[in-house]
């Protein structure tokens, strides 16, 4: 009879743990395949910033573009189209988006760097590049090239002591952090365009590995629309880096520091001619 009793506890506790894998977040990351591949650049190669998308290896970098709408129709297909490319030499992470839009319905108010963007269309990503589901950095942009990110952390992850820096305790994104990157916006005849130049040396990462989380979110202010690349659904999001899909092909990073910069204000954004 004791035999027995013993079994079924042990067939309980079983049935539990199997349970629990099936909801911990830790799984559903390894189980998302879903990838980007980021194009190395060979050589000296002139990067001119300027929001154009103009470069020849742009057209050479594979673009994702199933974006899902999360608001207003949770799962809905996205009503304008995005793309987003990434490519990267030794010292720096280029990312090239085009968004796709009616130039007459694009909204862009605010200048001040981390201004919140309530009021505008807005493009924002995450870098997970520890890969730890929990840690990461956040930046966005509006069309008239403002700027702001942070450092985002699980709840339960704390500011102080760790690879991004000390602060408070819990989940959310630490906007005093101000790092050094760029960005160029120019409007589009189909939209407007970006590009992003992030140098590897104000981000902190791991060295030995050539894959980061990554994630990218789309707002359409005037549509009160918001689109995800991964995490569309409304219980996971673009701020849990859990739910990130991957960018792989990263080799021969200069390595980071975490350098941080002074906020900076817009005076004014580029129209490409018609």
């Amino acid at each position: 009879m004791k035999r027995t009793a013993h079994s079924c506890v042990l067939i309980l506790l079983a049935s539990y743990l199997a349970g629990f894998s099936l909801v911990n977040p830790s799984a559903a990351q390894e189980s998302d395949g879903i990838s980007l591949q980021a194009l190395q650049l060979e050589g000296e190669i002139d990067i001119d910033l300027d929001g154009r998308i103009l470069e020849e290896f742009w057209s050479s970098a594979v673009p994702i573009t199933d974006f899902t709408q999360q608001e207003p129709v949770e799962g809905g297909e996205p009503s304008e189209k995005t793309e987003v490319r990434v490519v990267f030499n030794q010292d720096n992470l280029y990312i090239g988006v085009i968004i796709y839009d009616d130039p007459e319905g694009i909204l862009a108010y605010q200048r001040e760097r981390d201004a919140m963007l309530t009021t505008d269309d807005r493009f924002m990503w995450i870098l997970d590049t520890f890969m730890d589901g929990r840690t990461g950095y956040f930046f966005e942009i509006n069309a008239a090239g403002l700027m702001g990110d942070g450092i985002l952390r699980s709840s339960g992850s704390s500011w102080g002591g760790g690879r991004f820096g000390g602060g408070s305790s819990g989940g959310g994104t630490n906007k005093a952090w101000d790092g050094i990157w760029e960005a160029r916006t120019a409007l589009r005849p189909d939209g407007w365009s970006a590009e992003i130049r992030i140098p590897f040396r104000t981000l902190n990462f791991d060295p030995d590995s050539d894959t980061w989380g990554i994630n990218f979110q789309r707002t359409i202010r005037r549509r009160n629309e918001e689109i995800l690349w991964r995490g569309w659904k409304r219980t996971e999001g673009l701020r849990r880096p859990i739910y990130a899909g991957r960018l792989t092909g990263l080799s021969n990073l200069s390595q980071g520091l975490g350098l941080e910069a002074r906020p900076s204000t817009i005076v004014g954004w580029r129209r490409i001619p018609t």
